[in-house]
């Protein structure tokens, strides 16, 4: 008994060779897609003031009177100049991983690292700061412009100033809201970007 084979032999061979290559490629186009649009979910969420839907904590009118005598316009949190927002960035490697935050080497145009300004943010942190002759003129100038007495800080009565940033997570609430469904919407990423006799 023999066998004989029939059918597209030459065809099937050659999109097993090539369908690889393409997943490959269409896999890093859907990553490079999710990774941007998560970039912009964290864009919007800092613009808006509701990251992932969840409002941020309002400023205190201390730090809204600082930003003024610095001549910092606006009042919405973690938008003082924008530096932290411009920050977002998406790393896409050549395995298809990707990185979407503040990197290490982001710093804002006084030279801070902007991923240790993100984290207390993120966070929030408790900031025991000296008081020298000028930055306690400073300080009670400030006080006087937001309408609040010294004695109601402490502020003039030790050589120190402790300073309680709340936390107000951006990343965090972005990254929850927009893994919902993330898995679904990555597969139809894919079977977007697959062409020729993989492509629908």
């Amino acid at each position: 008994m023999t066998a004989r084979k029939t059918g597209k032999w030459n065809e099937a061979r050659r999109i097993l060779r090539t369908a690889q290559t393409q997943f490959r490629r269409a896999r890093m186009q859907a990553t490079r897609q999710e990774a941007l649009a998560l970039k912009r979910e964290i864009v919007l969420g800092l613009t808006s003031g509701k990251p992932g839907g969840r409002r941020l904590a309002p400023l205190e009118s201390s730090t809204v009177a600082t930003r003024r005598a610095r001549r910092i316009r606006g009042t919405k949190p973690l938008l003082a100049r924008g530096d932290l927002r411009r920050s977002i960035s998406v790393v896409v490697t050549p395995t298809g991983d990707a990185f979407i935050g503040i990197l290490r080497t982001a710093t804002n145009r006084r030279g801070e690292k902007l991923v240790d300004v993100a984290t207390v943010h993120e966070f929030g942190k408790t900031v025991v700061v000296p008081l020298t002759p000028a930055s306690r003129r400073f300080l009670m100038a400030t006080l006087r412009t937001a309408e609040i007495r010294p004695e109601q800080t402490g502020a003039g009565e030790t050589g120190i100033v402790v300073v309680r940033i709340p936390a107000r997570p951006f990343l965090r609430p972005a990254f929850k809201q927009f893994s919902r469904r993330a898995k679904d919407r990555f597969l139809r990423r894919i079977a977007g970007a697959l062409t020729g006799d993989l492509g629908g």
